[in-house]
């Protein structure tokens, strides 16, 4: 390489989500560029590289590389897991064919899925309409939530008591004053 730098706009950015694993350090990822040296020209000097943030790098390189990149990411995230499974001895006993099953779904149904979302839209819209003021709402500045009858009249005989007292208190005061 002639040791020219280039840009990428940050439009063209793709961004992978890169686990905190010992197996997916800056380093390993450095290392992964000896194999794609292209990468290099996107990055500043190498003894600058090592100062940025991991995520970045990682963007840059998936951006630079695509696929191969994140097939890398993924092997490294399957073996770690591997290995955590076989030293806590974390693996269930299940029947071969049950298990074989499992391992190749990887997730559930986009039908299902879109069930569960208008699901949730759902029970949101009864839930926010059915409300008295609680949840979200109270999070607002300012908002109150609506008192019942009873806490109106509770309230009110508080007020009442208070103002009895204080006559009570008044009165008292002025019989003292009258006095001296």
């Amino acid at each position: 390489m002639d040791g020219t730098r280039k840009y990428l706009k940050s439009a063209s950015i793709r961004h992978i989500q890169i686990p905190q694993y010992e197996t997916l350090t800056l380093k390993e990822m450095l290392g992964f560029l000896q194999q794609h040296r292209q990468v290099l020209q996107y990055l500043p000097i190498a003894k600058e590289v090592v100062k940025l943030p991991k995520q970045f790098v990682a963007n840059v390189i998936y951006t630079v590389v695509g696929d191969p990149f994140a097939d890398w990411v993924k092997e490294r995230v399957e073996a770690r897991n591997a290995k955590i499974v076989q030293v806590q001895n974390l693996a269930i006993d299940m029947d071969p064919d049950v298990y074989a099953a499992f391992a190749n779904s990887t997730a559930i149904s986009s039908k299902l899925l879109l069930i569960f979302f208008i699901f949730d839209i759902i029970t949101i819209f009864l839930v926010h309409a059915a409300s008295k003021g609680v949840g979200a709402d109270l999070c607002k500045v300012g908002s109150k939530r609506r008192r019942t009858r009873q806490e109106i009249l509770d309230h009110r005989e508080e007020e009442r008591l208070k103002q009895e007292g204080m006559e009570g208190k008044l009165a008292q005061i002025d019989a003292l004053t009258q006095r001296c």
